[in-house]
């Protein structure tokens, strides 16, 4: 992980545990005011049931004595009011007593109606067994009305203490859950961000001991830890370019051997081709001395061959050693592959590989360095050559085609280098023209090849592409060259 990944973890972290906390007190406070509505309601049932028993006891007492002194009004006016108390009644349907009182205070307005229309079909106190009777029924439902209120108020008395003692519970519980949650994320982090900074510290001590090293010229030592993040991709670019300073010392040293084999070389060819022009002008000699039809003649016309075909590889040899500008000049393709044919033929044949061309007829001529030409041909068939060590196909095709494909003007010559061998993996493709890159083994390519293949076909004004359906199934070069008749690498 970035380190400006994790700086932002941590704030958002930081920001996520602050949000977590706020809602969770907005959570503890909305349950605070629930809890006391449901106390105050509590409360209020109390009160109202207290109220409606200090008033059934004033109506108890008035009620019996209206009917026992025949006060008919009186009555009436109680039942008025017992009446008026039905509302409060009607508050107590969620506790467990209420239907038993209800049914209780119902009888008992029934029965003050009935003692009513008692008074109303007796005269005064004539038939007093019967107001006996009435005042006796009247006493009964009282003292049961009076025998549900103990219960009922101890019910409300009960749920309110309980409601009272669980919320207070289960709010101090939150509380304390939520303050420990803040607690956990404030440690969580600081510890996170702790391990972090130590880790960006040792980091940071590595990162300095490798550059210390690459100032000393050492190639540095030792592993980092994490490659993922700015200062592991710093310390990677570091060693990359620790390696590649190696590998460019060791391509100095090669260089320097190649360009002495290459003025040995030259000096070799130098040497062999005034002996190679003195056997072929004995062999001129010969074959204008030999009659027609002679079996010598024959023999001498292989030898007259074999000669010239030594004396153009000789020739190619010394100017492609040559140390010059790139002169520009009307080439032909199929001469300059047959250059780079005498000078790779004998190799492609020992590892095996089969040189297939597919040229197009009447191929116009261009202008190019026939030198550079020849040079970036060479890097790319050698390159094939090395992706087939067990032999196998080497396709060289030439054609014209238009430019618009490639962003090129005018009609461009196509040239197609493919082979059947190792492939390329589709991540090496984007990089392969780059300076030092090498998918090849340690020791066995420089990686300046193909850049330098790249480099010619620039200064042609050309373009350069490398495809490959992916390991094991091989690659293919495309070489895109204007067909101009104006030099494109040289001024004027």
């Amino acid at each position: 992980m970035r380190w400006s990944s994790r700086i932002f973890f941590l704030i958002a972290a930081a920001v996520a545990s602050q949000a977590l906390l706020l809602a969770g007190f907005a959570a503890i406070q909305i349950e605070r005011r629930s809890w006391e509505r449901t106390i105050e309601s509590l409360k209020l049932d109390l009160r109202r049931a207290r109220d409606l028993q200090a008033f059934f006891l004033d109506m108890e007492q008035g009620s019996s004595g209206a009917v026992a002194s025949v006060k008919r009004a009186v009555i009436e006016s109680w039942h008025a009011k017992a009446q008026s108390w039905k509302p409060s009644v009607e508050a107590f349907a969620a506790y467990g007593l209420y239907r038993p009182f209800r049914e209780a205070y119902d009888n008992y307005q029934e029965d003050l109606q009935a003692a009513t229309e008692f008074l109303d079909r007796t005269q005064g106190l004539q038939d007093r067994t019967s107001l006996l009777e009435a005042l006796t029924l009247l006493k009964t439902s009282e003292q049961v009305v009076r025998g549900h209120f103990k219960p009922l108020i101890e019910e409300i008395s009960q749920k309110l203490e309980s409601t009272d003692r669980s919320g207070r519970e289960r709010l101090t519980v939150s509380l304390t859950a939520l303050v420990f949650l803040g607690l956990f994320s404030i440690i969580g982090i600081l510890i996170l961000g702790g391990l972090w900074l130590n880790k960006w510290r040792r980091q940071s001590e590595n990162l300095n001991s490798i550059l210390r090293q690459l100032a000393t010229g050492k190639s540095p030592q030792g592993v980092f830890e994490d490659r993922r993040g700015e200062l592991g991709s710093m310390a990677s670019l570091a060693v990359e370019a620790a390696r590649q300073l190696v590998d460019l010392r060791q391509t100095m040293i090669r260089w320097d051997r190649l360009k002495a084999m290459g003025q040995l070389a030259g000096g070799i060819a130098h040497e062999l081709n005034n002996p190679l022009t003195g056997v072929l002008g004995q062999a001129e000699l010969l074959r204008e001395r030999l009659p027609e039809g002679d079996p010598a003649r024959s023999h001498v016309l292989k030898i007259i061959a074999a000669a010239e075909r030594c004396r153009r590889i000789v020739r190619n040899l010394l100017d492609f050693s040559r140390q010059r500008d790139a002169e520009f000049a009307q080439v032909d393709i199929e001469t300059v592959l047959q250059s780079v044919k005498d000078l790779i033929g004998s190799e492609l044949v020992k590892f095996g590989i089969e040189w297939i061309e597919e040229i197009e007829p009447g191929l116009p001529s261009f202008w190019a360095s026939p030198v550079d030409l020849t040079e970036a041909l060479l890097n790319l068939i050698v390159n094939a050559k090395d992706a087939m060590p067990r032999g196998g196909r080497l396709i060289v095709r030439a054609r014209e085609a238009g430019g618009t494909a490639v962003s090129l003007t005018g009609q461009c010559l196509v040239l197609e280098v493919e082979d059947s061998g190792e492939g390329i993996a589709p991540e090496a493709l984007s990089r392969l023209f780059e300076a030092f890159y090498t998918t090849k083994e340690l020791g066995k390519g420089t990686g300046l090849g193909l850049s330098t293949v790249y480099g010619i076909v620039k200064n042609h004004g050309g373009q350069v592409k490398a495809s490959s359906p992916g390991p094991g199934r091989g690659a293919k070069f495309t070489v895109y060259l204007p067909l101009t008749n104006v030099p494109v690498g040289v001024a004027g």
